[in-house]
């Protein structure tokens, strides 16, 4: 009966975990659907430039002390307060460079609403290693919930949307947000323990490399496209590559609750449980590509060829088959040669994409994108098949 309700209890972690992780990402499609039904997709690739700088100056304040965290917690839980309150100030410094960032890019008439959207990310991702270690995960995703509903009540009363708007509401959205997960766990931030352990910063500086690396990788094309294009490109391609990355992300969840069990595998398992995520994957390419070729025209005027959809689908399902291997190598400690992969393809994404994008538009970002992952595939398969072999 203890055996049957812990497996529950883990089963229903896990599904608030998904469920959390999912509908971020579906409510910036749901405010990118109210915003071009309201105003435009001009206005939503207006938009798109301030997400996502904010959101790397902040993946640099965040220098990925969660997954930090998250170690130290588990190595000393009874100190737990101490080393949360120590992250916390240490990387408030940072914090400060980011706002500089911010100010020396964006004209200053937005720089006191980007300071509270920084401000908001800051202080959630300060509690997100809390959230996952006290397995608080409901209240999160409640919080999450409301504030998207609210969001998308306001731009739907709102009859003049437009940049500053919208910048507005989603600065103050993180900020209360932000505001409500340190007051929940306010009680692990004590003053007490106020200081600047600087040598946090060099230790937990792997972690942040292959973290910001990743995401690089997988942006470096919507940021170049904001860079060369104007905002009706770019506000299309976020809204096809949100979508494109959701159905990746789909691939992480379903491996989610498998991760202890590959740390433990052998080489063999590993191979076997690739080839089933990958047929998994193209069932899942399959279904959704043919709604996302019939469904985008009609709900956000974004029209794709046939052989925009190809390349989604060599974009998406590469990603099903490394899964394994990437948790396989870092069972084996080959997290370098990981991190290697990353950069090699963050780098050939980002010339590719700089080369095709003018001349091919929307078509040459998702070739570029397509291909990086296809030969990343093939690093991956090639870096296991030595390491099988030992």
């Amino acid at each position: 009966m203890g055996a049957s309700k812990k497996t529950t209890n883990r089963i229903f972690v896990s599904a608030l975990n998904a469920l959390r992780y999912l509908i971020i990402p579906a409510g910036s499609i749901l405010f990118a659907f109210l915003v071009k039904r309201n105003a435009d997709i001009q206005t939503w690739g207006s938009v798109v430039n301030f997400m996502i700088i904010v959101s790397l100056v902040h993946m640099i304040t965040h220098w990925s002390m969660k997954e930090f965290s998250l170690r130290a917690f588990s190595k000393q839980p009874s100190q737990v307060t101490q080393i949360n309150t120590e992250n916390f100030f240490t990387r408030l410094p940072i914090l400060l460079i980011g706002f500089l960032l911010l100010a020396f890019y964006f004209p200053i008439a937005y720089l006191p609403w980007l300071i509270i959207w920084l401000t908001g990310l800051f202080l959630s991702s300060s509690t997100e290693a809390l959230c996952l270690y006290y397995k608080k995960q409901l209240f999160v995703t409640l919080v999450e919930f409301i504030l998207i509903i609210a969001v998308c009540v306001m731009i739907i009363q709102n009859k003049k949307i437009n940049t500053e708007f919208l910048v507005q509401l989603f600065s103050v959205q993180q900020l209360i947000k932000g505001i409500f997960y340190f007051a929940y766990f306010q009680k692990d931030f004590r003053i007490k323990y106020l200081s600047f352990e600087f040598s946090l910063l060099a230790k937990s500086f792997p972690l942040f490399i292959i973290g910001i690396s990743g995401m690089l990788f997988s942006k470096i094309d919507l940021y170049i496209i904001n860079w060369r294009m104007d905002d009706l490109v770019t506000g299309k391609y976020q809204i096809l590559i949100s979508l494109l990355l959701y159905l990746q992300a789909l691939g992480g969840l379903l491996i989610m609750p498998l991760q202890k069990v590959i740390y433990r595998s052998g080489s063999r398992l590993i191979s076997k449980l690739a080839t089933q995520m990958v047929a998994l994957g193209g069932m899942i390419c399959l279904l959704a590509l043919p709604v996302l070729y019939v469904g985008l025209p009609d709900f956000f005027d974004i029209y794709v060829s046939p052989d925009q959809i190809l390349l989604s689908g060599l974009y998406v399902l590469p990603i099903y088959y490394c899964l394994p291997i990437i948790y396989f190598l870092y069972a084996v400690h080959q997290e370098k040669k990981v991190l290697m992969i990353n950069i090699a393809g963050f780098i050939l994404n980002a010339g590719l994409t700089w080369l095709l994008v003018v001349p091919y538009g929307i078509s040459g970002a998702l070739f570029s994108a397509g291909i990086c992952q296809f030969l990343m595939l093939i690093a991956y398969i090639g870096l296991f098949l030595r390491y099988r072999k030992k």
